[in-house]
């Protein structure tokens, strides 16, 4: 089962101090843009930041949107990372969470994680993207107050289980009651009901 924001939050932060003097070769971060109250001015999505390598070369970076934390260091050095100002804004406000690794591994290391962080590995674009919404005409659409990733997941014809399911736990912390409840009146799949119904 995903981590939900709440059990997100409750992960004990690392803060940047604590980072810079950790012996400790990696970065995990979780990506929290657009959790409701975390990070809530920052839309959900792929976090791009540009670093300097140290020796003259500007790498581009992502972090995902998954509910896993992400070993930056695959991408660039820990040196480079925290010397980023860019990447410490973020942290600071929220939208990066740094954790220490050993909770990383303990949410890596659980089926449900190991799952997850192969499909991020596999994904080179890193992408939740929904493409074009093909909305289904015997679906009853009243709800203004739903997530569009919700409806778009809902609507669209040319997604199994499977890809339903791991979109929205890549976009889960910045669903609310009433998204889940919609989810499990109005999808068309036995376990994105369910999904949604072990949320409420």
């Amino acid at each position: 089962m995903s981590l939900t924001a709440k059990q997100i939050a409750q992960i004990p932060s690392l803060m940047l101090s604590e980072l810079e003097k950790s012996e400790n070769a990696s970065v995990w971060v979780f990506n929290l843009s657009g959790a409701s109250d975390i990070a809530k001015d920052f839309p959900r999505g792929i976090i791009n930041i540009a670093i300097n390598d140290g020796i003259g070369n500007v790498i581009g970076i992502k972090i995902p949107i998954t509910w896993v934390p992400v070993d930056m260091t695959t991408q660039v050095t820990k040196s480079a990372l925290v010397a980023n100002p860019q990447f410490r804004r973020l942290v600071s406000a929220g939208v990066l969470k740094v954790v220490a690794e050993e909770h990383a591994l303990q949410i890596i290391s659980t089926p449900e994680g190991r799952k997850e962080t192969m499909k991020v590995h596999a994904s080179e674009k890193y992408t939740g993207d929904l493409g074009n919404t093909q909305i289904n005409n015997d679906i009853e659409i009243a709800a203004t107050d739903v997530n569009a990733i919700v409806m778009s997941v809902v609507t669209r014809d040319d997604l199994d289980e499977d890809q339903c399911i791991s979109i929205l736990e890549g976009h889960e912390i910045t669903l609310s009651e009433k998204d889940f409840e919609y989810l499990a009146k109005n999808s068309r799949f036995a376990g994105v009901k369910d999904w949604a119904v072990q949320r409420l």
